[in-house]
């Protein structure tokens, strides 16, 4: 949490937003000024669009993904076509439109709020202020800079790299979601559907078939991969880790198992991020439907063919090690996908449920199944 006056992240002073200019301090017809939720003041830099070669060709956003693309809200920070040798939305920015990057504190202003709001920035020097859309984390605390500007905003400013800026989001309590979903940045805004990293995206090897079979959706089985409890790590960091364990259990179980694919439909990391685990879930589950997988032997073979596969990142036999970002993830990706297949409630089992004496998965947080059913399905509510 910030505290009013200072940077935590930087160590940098922070000065009131906006000093003298009341058109933006104040709301029109108010006279009191909407608290800051961000606010840093410090040097900057340009980043982003086609000619930004300090960007990677295949560097992501932290706060944007491919699907965004077609997003009316979001279609007209990007440049209607991916410039040629590229393939990340880094170098696809419209580098004329107004954005930033900043160090931001998931757990403060979270991914979605931060996906749907605008920042006041400020030229230190002239005073003068625009507002810009957030789309990225960084810069690198290396640089001594706190924030990166689009090369539009900072020609509209008048600013030169390392001049300084204040960076300003307002906001209330009511901005955020739920304190579940400002925790992770991998939270949900509003109904907005979670973001799931497709096969494409993580990098899998392809299925040794071309096509799994699709059946409605039944129900859905929690299981942990009883891989090492790691802390929880945010932007590209997490998003690597999570990454690895998916192509390490997809290796594991194609060349070890000798199955077709990844054995659970979706699997979600200890930050919170959620991967599509066999190739077509995340599609199917958008239909309400379930691709045949190869998560859980059942007496009568049905919960393979109609029973999501979830698994959760970590090892839980001997406590209950799922984070509180797994968790909102979780109950986030069970309320959609009962949504998704247009029924209030899906029966909700851990994996040892299944076939008795099969498996001690998920282990002791199959204690927590009776309050992942209840929350689940108050959120669900909540989905209308």
């Amino acid at each position: 949490m910030l505290t009013p006056g200072t940077d935590n992240t930087t160590g940098n002073s922070v000065v009131t937003p906006f000093p003298g200019n009341t058109d933006h301090a104040d709301a029109p017809g108010q006279n009191t000024v909407t608290p800051a939720v961000f606010q840093v003041q410090g040097s900057m830099s340009t980043f982003g669009g086609p000619m930004d070669t300090g960007m990677s060709p295949s560097e992501g956003l932290a706060l944007f993904d491919p699907q965004d693309l077609t997003d009316p809200r979001f279609e007209g920070l990007f440049l209607s076509d991916q410039p040629p040798d590229t393939t990340g939305l880094g170098r696809r920015l419209n580098p004329d439109k107004f954005y930033l990057a900043c160090r931001w504190d998931y757990t403060v202003t979270s991914r979605s709020f931060l996906r749907n709001v605008l920042a006041f920035v400020q030229s230190v020097s002239t005073g003068q202020v625009e507002q810009a859309s957030p789309v990225d984390w960084g810069p690198n605390t290396d640089t001594g800079r706190v924030a990166d500007l689009s090369p539009g905003l900072a020609a509209a400013l008048g600013l030169n790299t390392d001049d300084d800026v204040i960076i300003t989001i307002t906001g209330t309590s009511e901005s955020f979601i739920t304190p579940a979903a400002a925790s992770t940045f991998n939270g949900p805004s509003g109904n907005s559907e979670p973001t799931v990293i497709t096969t494409d995206q993580w990098g899998a090897a392809p299925a040794s078939v071309s096509y799994f079979a699709q059946n409605p959706a039944a129900g859905i089985v929690i299981h942990n991969t009883q891989s090492a409890n790691r802390d929880p790590l945010t932007g590209d960091a997490e998003m690597q880790a999570a990454a690895q364990l998916a192509q390490s259990i997809q290796n594991t179980h194609m060349v070890e198992n000798h199955w077709a694919d990844t054995g659970q439909h979706f699997t979600i990391s200890r930050g919170g991020l959620i991967l599509e685990g066999r190739h077509g879930s995340y599609e199917a589950a958008r239909a309400g439907r379930v691709v045949q997988a190869s998560h859980a032997i059942s007496s009568d073979g049905s919960v393979n063919l109609t029973w999501f596969g979830i698994e959760m990142e970590g090892d839980n036999r001997q406590s209950d090690q799922v984070t509180a970002m797994q968790y909102t993830a979780l109950v986030e990706l069970c309320a959609w996908l009962m949504k998704w297949r247009g029924v209030q409630v899906l029966p909700i089992k851990g994996h040892q449920d299944i076939l008795a004496g099969h498996t001690d998965c998920p282990g002791l947080f199959e204690q927590r199944i009776p309050a992942l059913i209840n929350d689940a399905g108050a959120r669900r509510v909540q989905l209308g």
